[in-house]
């Protein structure tokens, strides 16, 4: 939790301070100065939010007149602890204040470094709507925050599906082999040495996906039982496009879209055996041994990464 200075002892910190261009309000009930800026905000908008002005301005101590100042611009509170255990800056502090009064912007276009201060922010002061929030947006897939900050981000707050969605996307997007040194270091040999076999054995499936399926055909067609014909031969012409997309590196993404243009397809200029085997034949069925490979290397990275059974 936070710690707020009592300005009468004599570790106090004083500074002098210059308004907050957006977060000063004239009819304020409560007083900051963080990092020379002078931030005057309304108690109640506070409390409402995080859970540590809350428990702080209401709890009952014979002490928290003495302590508590802020009454007045002359008196601000000075906010000493911050994200990872540095003292608060201005720039966080405008993210929570962000958070406090316009809320809407972290729905609409934030940016990266604002929505991983709100992370720290929220889960700091005590507002699980914020962490979420932002574990939300950055849990997605081809989040804006690069893979290894959200796996940083996790690993710091023992968050697990912050870390697993950018262990996921870094495997899905990169050649792991290239990956710079600073970021195998930060991954640990051994996680990275996971991950790398998860791409060995999904590349190595690929591979064996790359062979089409034979030619199912329907009912009635001449050429059943026969080693060529018309069908398998527009059935291996249409699967060496599946080929790419499977070898693409970001494959299952293109594979999806390849997969929405082929139902799109006029259906009239493939015959009616190419149309049964491709329909035979879905995304979802050509990945489910990798998601498999998926789960298994994810249920090894959190063992060793030490996350709690409970993130």
């Amino acid at each position: 939790m936070a710690n707020i200075s009592d300005p009468s002892s004599s570790g106090a910190i004083t500074e002098s301070f210059t308004a907050s261009e957006k977060f000063y309000y004239e009819d304020a009930s409560i007083y900051f100065g963080i990092d020379g800026v002078l931030y005057g905000v309304h108690l109640s908008r506070l409390t409402q939010k995080f859970a540590f002005f809350l428990n702080f301005f209401t709890r009952d101590s014979k002490d928290v007149a003495t302590v508590v100042q802020g009454k007045t611009p002359q008196t601000p509170i000075q906010l000493l602890f911050g994200p990872r255990g540095g003292r608060l800056t201005h720039q966080e502090f405008d993210v929570a204040c962000q958070w406090v009064y316009e809320s809407s912007y972290f729905y609409e276009n934030p940016s990266t470094e604002d929505l991983a201060t709100l992370l720290y922010v929220g889960e700091l002061y005590g507002d699980s709507n914020a962490t979420k929030l932002a574990e939300k947006a950055f849990s997605k897939f081809r989040s804006p925050l690069e893979p290894i900050v959200r796996i940083r981000h996790g690993r710091a707050l023992d968050r697990f599906p912050l870390a697993e969605s950018g262990y996921v996307d870094l495997a899905s997007r990169a050649d792991l082999r290239l990956l710079p040194q600073e970021q195998v270091k930060e991954l640990g040999l051994d996680v990275y040495s996971t991950l790398l076999h998860f791409q060995a054995k999904t590349d190595a499936y690929r591979l064996y996906l790359v062979h089409p399926p034979p030619a199912s055909h329907v009912p009635g067609c001449k050429y059943t039982g026969l080693d060529y014909s018309p069908c398998a031969e527009q059935v291996w012409m249409f699967w060496s496009t599946v080929t790419r997309v499977l070898l693409h590196p970001e494959r299952r993404e293109h594979l999806v879209t390849f997969w929405s243009v082929v139902e799109e397809t006029d259906r009239r200029t493939l015959l009616p055996c190419t149309v049964a085997t491709i329909e035979a034949v879905s995304a979802s069925n050509l990945f489910l041994y990798e998601d498999y490979l998926v789960i298994e290397a994810l249920k090894e990275i959190r063992k060793l990464d030490g996350f709690s059974s409970t993130s």
